[in-house]
């Protein structure tokens, strides 16, 4: 199965994400403790390699990172996630890697607003201004609706 950007972003909001990163994280999910990314140099950019798992769940997003694609008209960065059964090793999906990191890097953000910032604050400083850069606006207003500056 493969579930693209815009089926990922449909089927995730900010909120649920926030809520399953909180979740696993207070089960004792440990990002530390996960394999190293392996970076390879390739002509033009570079290759990473992200595995992780869990008992339910293997898998590993594979992305590229090549700056001369601005050049091109193509994306900077790109990447899948390849999911897999944690117990037999079947392959279960084929997600947009970006789309994915999009949602989870700022739904960690949101987790982290949720526990640790002051429940009034009211002004967001977000530096950058790339597809994160909205993800972490998006996500810090499904924790604080009361934000009124960004």
């Amino acid at each position: 199965m493969h579930i693209d950007a815009g089926a990922i972003e449909r089927l995730v909001p900010m909120s649920a994400a926030i809520d399953a990163l909180e979740a696993v994280l207070v089960a004792g999910l440990d990002p530390e403790a996960e394999p190293d990314r392996g970076v390879v140099d390739v002509p033009g950019g570079q290759l990473l390699m992200m595995p992780s798992a869990t008992a339910s769940y293997a898998g590993v997003k594979v992305a590229t990172v090549t700056p001369g694609n601005a050049d091109r008209g193509l994306p900077r960065i790109q990447g899948l996630y390849v999911l897999l059964d944690g117990e037999t090793h079947t392959p279960l999906a084929l997600l947009d890697g970006i789309a994915l990191t999009s949602l989870r890097t700022p739904a960690v953000s949101g987790v982290a607003v949720r526990k640790l910032a002051v429940p009034d604050a009211g002004r967001l400083v977000v530096f950058g201004t790339g597809p994160q850069a909205w993800g972490h606006v998006e996500a810090v207003r499904a924790v604080r609706p009361g934000l009124r500056h960004v």
